[in-house]
């Protein structure tokens, strides 16, 4: 399977152009029509959420503010919330950020339509504050991207302390600094609600190959994922051991697809 289709295994459907608004003169033609919108950094906020509030984005599948940069501005963000309570049928939303605050996070994913099925929280520092919201709240979240977000060893306790939706069928827990008591954390979690429709994890860039029983906690963790399809453990100095690898695919036998590689590069 190439690189290309592995990255984009399950995820959800887009329409066929994106429709990335730069400057607030495109706005008014372009929106009624757009299904999907990339936001680039210089749109007006207030312009976005008079344009949701005025039913304009009611359609609106695929949302993100990836390219956005927040700072600390509370009420870009506020805006941002008010224009997501007007996208009811939003299904997947984008919000890749480095650190803008611990609380602005939250209030912009509150007021996210409960059946959205994507989410990407790429690099969103605060995961730990927003977990029980994201969890509880979006029952039929099928696609959760928690890459590169924190070190989820020294969170351990916060990091998986709510268990995920059991309608997953793609979670990425890549570059987060997994060891052993993060991977036990994980484990438990998983015990505590399987996730028996998810087809794909990824732990990408972790430290589950260097002893002290992160990688027995991750044989336990795969009992409780028994469709799974695609695992993907690259860069985890230490896994890349014969008899390791073998128990791993004795632990997912159903795995078509397991992506390997020897050390943290």
């Amino acid at each position: 399977m190439s690189k290309e289709v592995h990255e984009t295994l399950l995820r959800m459907p887009l329409t066929d152009t994106e429709t990335k608004i730069v400057h607030p003169a495109q706005w008014r033609a372009q929106f009624p029509a757009a299904l999907t919108l990339r936001l680039g950094d210089k749109v007006s906020f207030a312009e976005l959420a008079e344009l949701a509030e005025g039913d304009k984005l009611k359609g609106l599948k695929w949302f993100s503010v990836q390219d956005v940069s927040f700072g600390r501005d509370a009420d870009k963000v506020r805006l941002l919330a008010r224009a997501l309570e007007h996208m009811p049928a939003l299904e997947t939303f984008v919000m890749s950020q480095k650190p803008i605050g611990e609380s602005m996070p939250l209030l912009a994913l509150s007021a996210l339509t409960p059946s959205l099925r994507a989410l990407d929280l790429t690099e969103l520092r605060s995961w730990p504050s927003c977990a029980e919201l994201v969890t509880g709240r979006m029952k039929q979240l099928e696609v959760l991207t928690l890459h590169h977000c924190l070190d989820m060893e020294a969170a351990a306790r916060t990091s998986f302390s709510h268990p995920f939706p059991p309608t997953l069928r793609s979670l990425d827990l890549g570059e987060n600094n997994i060891g052993p008591l993060a991977m036990a954390a994980l484990e438990a979690c998983l015990r505590q609600r399987p996730l028996d429709h998810l087809e794909r994890l990824v732990l990408d860039g972790n430290d589950l190959g260097t002893g002290n029983g992160s990688y027995e906690s991750l044989l336990a963790a795969l009992a409780h994922v028994p469709k799974l399809k695609v695992l993907s453990l690259k860069k985890n100095g230490g896994l890349a051991d014969y008899d390791k690898l073998q128990d791993i695919k004795d632990a997912v036998p159903g795995c078509k697809v397991l992506f390997f590689s020897d050390d943290k590069e």
